[in-house]
């Protein structure tokens, strides 16, 4: 399967107090089924591990087929999908923080499932491009949610 990828310039800088100066970015697209989906932001002064970053994502869409990208995912798993740490997660019965979340965020960006697990403190971030997909990891994270989630999390926001 080949995929096209593209850069573009945004066409306002702004402020960064990351690099004290003001600072363009470059973002990083890819094309499935006619459509440019949205792959990742860099600041055009950005270091060269960042850059190094979106051609690890580059390879993550390749190797499954532009159906998801793991930002991060601190886990014992090797490369593991969403539904990988989802398991993984039910296998050792943990909790997710109240904060984990599975959103939706547009057409051009897709589903996000991220968060973090109560007591392996393990940190993770998918962005999913396929709607198959999405559809089972939000039924299985829902499946997955201990008794309490739900009033966890209900508690959390409430003290903001």
């Amino acid at each position: 399967m080949e995929i096209q990828f593209k850069e573009e310039k945004r066409n306002q800088p702004h402020w960064s107090g990351w690099y004290s100066q003001e600072i363009d970015h470059i973002d990083t697209y890819f094309k499935r089924n006619g459509d440019w989906l949205f792959l990742r932001g860099i600041a055009e002064c950005a270091p060269n591990y960042e850059r190094k970053e979106i051609d690890d994502l580059k390879t993550q869409l390749i190797n499954n087929q532009c159906q998801f990208i793991r930002y991060y995912c601190h886990t014992p798993l090797e490369n593991p999908n969403p539904l990988d740490l989802i398991n993984w997660v039910k296998a050792n019965n943990f909790r997710y923080e109240p904060f984990a979340r599975f959103k939706y965020l547009s057409k051009s960006m897709g589903w996000e499932f991220g968060g973090n697990c109560l007591e392996y403190s393990s940190a993770f971030t998918f962005r999913i491009y396929n709607r198959g997909l999405a559809i089972k990891v939000k039924r299985a994270f829902i499946e997955s949610q201990d008794p309490t989630f739900k009033e966890r999390q209900k508690q959390h926001f409430e003290r903001f």
